[in-house]
């Protein structure tokens, strides 16, 4: 935590703190499943390609 803050808000966690939290967790939820999607369709798109070669 940030030097400004007193020994007690630093062990007890502020309104701002939390509100921060909440969206850095929803930014999470959002970032995880398309980060997941992504690697899925790369998976598929190399994997088709390959494919595609060895029939050739």
């Amino acid at each position: 935590c940030s030097a400004n803050w007193s020994g007690t808000q630093c062990e007890r966690p502020a309104p701002k703190s939390s509100k921060s939290d909440n969206i850095s967790t929803r930014s999470i939820a959002i970032i995880v499943p398309l980060v997941l999607l992504v690697t899925l369709i790369t998976t598929l798109v190399i994997g088709l390609f390959l494919c595609k070669r060895k029939r050739r």
